[in-house]
């Protein structure tokens, strides 16, 4: 029974990992689109 629970929390640890993951991978995505245009003000000042 022990085993079963340590198998339990190890796949729930990777699950997680996995989850926040792919929350992080949509956060860094999500910028990149909006500041995809060049007149986009993406808080750069070299267009002043």
């Amino acid at each position: 029974m022990d085993r079963w629970i340590i198998i339990g929390a190890v796949l729930a640890i990777f699950a997680s990992l996995g989850v926040g993951g792919w929350y992080f991978q949509r956060g860094v995505e999500h910028p990149a689109t909006i500041c995809s245009n060049p007149d986009a003000q993406c808080g750069d000042d070299r267009h002043q």
